[in-house]
């Protein structure tokens, strides 16, 4: 057994125990997740909400992509695969996700108004006058 086979070298052990194919399924179903979420985020009408899920979208990404590095045999940074190792990490995936299925959900409530000019002007006018007193 490899040391860290239930943790960061997941993914390694179950290239060496049950094959490429595994590894490749397990993979392609991360990969059709981030491509989800990044279609749906290039689609959001929202500003915020866009950076919000692009956030997310580079937080697992970058995650995965280093785990799959480390797996290979290029150790570039020592990171477990997102929503498969740990149950912290789990729950912090899990809620980046449900961050950015809430940005989805809300997609039709909350809008990004063009900039109008006339909204934003001063509502009081302030004059201060100074003027110098002569002894």
């Amino acid at each position: 057994m490899l040391p860290g086979y239930d943790s960061e070298a997941f993914l390694t052990t179950l290239i060496h125990q049950i094959g490429w194919l595994p590894f490749l399924l397990v993979l392609c179903v991360f990969v059709a997740l981030i491509l989800w979420l990044f279609c749906r985020c290039l689609q959001q009408k929202s500003y915020l909400g866009k950076w919000v899920v692009f956030s997310v979208v580079l937080t697992l990404s970058v995650q995965a992509c280093c785990s799959v590095l480390w797996s290979l045999g290029y150790p570039f940074l020592n990171a477990s695969f997102p929503l498969v190792i740990g149950n912290f990490n789990t729950v912090i995936h899990l809620w980046l996700i449900g961050l950015a299925l809430s940005v989805f959900r809300g997609e039709r409530i909350v809008r990004d108004f063009p900039y109008d000019p006339k909204l934003h002007l001063p509502r009081y006018r302030l004059s201060i006058a100074l003027q110098k007193i002569s002894q």
